[in-house]
């Protein structure tokens, strides 16, 4: 049942835009408001999304349930709209785990794709500096721990710094686009209450925020996804295939 993946909290105060504030005009005030931004983003939190997740001509429509830290480690559970739990995938310290629990599943939508797109929508970011780019504030970076990509960018509003976009890149050709949608303020930090990423490879992720508390602390035996589980490495890919004692 889904009800496993929902949590009970009241949800948080959320405001439109607030663009009252005088917009950066230079780079380096752009940067000083950004670090105060990213210093008031949540140590932990927990989203619950519905998911549609389209491969070619195929649809499968999910409940997700993130847990997430700043850190970058995260553990999704997914459960089919209407049906059973259909597999979980973290990243905890860098290292990947993944259980898939309908085997049916495993053979049309590999759930690491899932786990890397998360990881792409809420947890990568462009260590370069901000440059203006008309109404928007650009920052790029280069990717060296990922083989299918080798850079990165983020597009975020002018006058908030608010994640707007991100485009991941190989040899100058785009291969994932996100899109952030419906910004609401929480809590001092920006929520896209609609996300899509859209892959060169026929894979796309609709993501819609229905329920989020960032106010959760999440230690690690909350992201492994079995603690007493018979681990089977992968050396090649770095990730760990989880099955049941």
């Amino acid at each position: 049942m889904l009800v496993a993946f929902a949590f009970s909290c009241s949800r948080p105060d959320a405001v439109l835009p607030d663009r009252s504030a005088a917009a950066p005009q230079t780079a380096a005030a752009a940067e000083a408001a950004l670090v105060l931004l990213q210093a008031k983003e949540p140590e932990g939190f927990k989203m619950v999304h519905q998911v549609a997740a389209r491969y070619h001509d195929q649809t499968w429509l999910m409940t997700g349930y993130l847990l997430g830290r700043k850190d970058g480690s995260f553990r999704v559970s997914a459960a089919a709209a209407v049906g059973p739990r259909l597999f979980d995938v973290a990243k905890v310290d860098g290292k990947w785990e993944a259980q898939v629990h309908l085997a049916p599943l495993a053979e049309r939508l590999d759930p690491k794709h899932v786990g890397l797109s998360v990881e792409r929508i809420y947890f990568l970011g462009a260590s370069g500096p901000l440059q203006r780019h008309g109404e928007y504030w650009l920052s790029q970076s280069a990717i060296s721990s990922d083989e299918e990509l080798d850079a990165i960018e983020v597009w975020r509003d002018g006058e908030t710094l608010a994640i707007l976009r991100k485009r991941f890149l190989k040899n100058g050709k785009l291969i994932y686009d996100i899109k952030y949608e419906q910004l609401e303020q929480v809590e001092s930090h920006w929520l896209a209450r609609r996300v899509r990423l859209v892959s060169s490879y026929g894979f796309s992720l609709d993501l819609e925020v229905t329920d989020y508390n960032p106010r959760v602390p999440i230690p690690d035996d909350k992201l492994h996804i079995y603690r007493t589980a018979l681990v089977r490495p992968e050396p090649e890919s770095g990730w760990a295939t989880l099955q049941r004692e």
